[in-house]
């Protein structure tokens, strides 16, 4: 190892040793975390030199408490799907969460919801420091649930084109922009004049309505304030699909 990087600092080695730790803990069953990435299938493709590169490429220097992180959590750690980020800014800058959500749902092709984004073409093209301003632009902390909204529905990730609102509005705009096919136009107007449906069908409507309660909407004491229309709408579609 001193042989290696004798011409280097111990603060330019971090990084071989995140990459080493990352390897070891899907690759050796020994090694602690081996639970959580190798036991489930998830491979380490990513080289030394690699790592090097996406710590150049991410500046982690400049970082306090630099890791290795997955753009897709279900994908296996390779050059185009690996980062640098710092650990320290879940905690003290809040729109870290929106920020990974929005890329991966742009970047991650097996997303659930990456057909809405980068599969119809959705560039994620803001940077972290662009979505810090907007955060303290829209006063996002004072929100109860902060969530990054597009101006434009067909437009890209980018400075110019987000804002931060509420949860509530947001879900509440991607209803107005959802756009219903003919074939679910004809389900919604059979639903509404009363097709007889079997014992079977009906079961098992029940038991998706059931499954709408995870996706109730609640403020900070516990006050029920309605669905989150957009995931609701998901089940709504599949059950018409059992009575078609």
């Amino acid at each position: 190892m001193k042989r290696l990087f004798k011409d280097t600092s111990a603060r330019d080695c971090k990084w071989y040793y995140i990459w080493l730790h990352t390897y070891k803990k899907c690759t050796d069953s020994s090694y602690d975390g081996w639970n959580s990435y190798g036991a489930k299938g998830i491979k380490c493709y990513l080289k030394l030199e690699d790592a090097r590169l996406l710590w150049e490429r991410d500046r982690a220097v400049d970082m306090k408490r630099p890791s290795l992180g997955r753009i897709c959590q279900a994908g296996n750690y390779e050059l185009s799907n690996c980062f640098f980020f710092d650990k320290l800014k879940r905690k003290t800058q809040p729109w870290w969460q929106s920020y990974e959500q929005a890329k991966r749902r742009c970047l991650c092709k097996v997303h659930k919801n990456y057909n809405r984004y980068g599969g119809r073409g959705i560039k994620f093209l803001i940077t972290f420091e662009e979505m810090g301003i907007l955060w303290y632009r829209a006063k996002a902390y004072l929100m109860k649930r902060p969530s990054i909204h597009r101006i434009n529905n067909d437009g890209h990730y980018e400075f110019s084109n987000c804002r931060f609102i509420e949860m509530t509005e947001n879900s509440r705009l991607a209803m107005a922009n959802f756009k219903h096919t003919e074939e679910t136009k004809r389900k919604l107007r059979a639903l509404r004049t009363g097709k007889p449906v079997s014992e079977e069908t009906k079961s098992k409507l029940r038991f998706k309505h059931r499954e709408l309660s995870k996706f109730r909407i609640r403020d900070g004491l516990g006050k029920f304030l309605g669905y989150n229309k957009t995931n609701a709408l998901t089940y709504n579609i599949e059950c018409y699909k059992m009575q078609s």
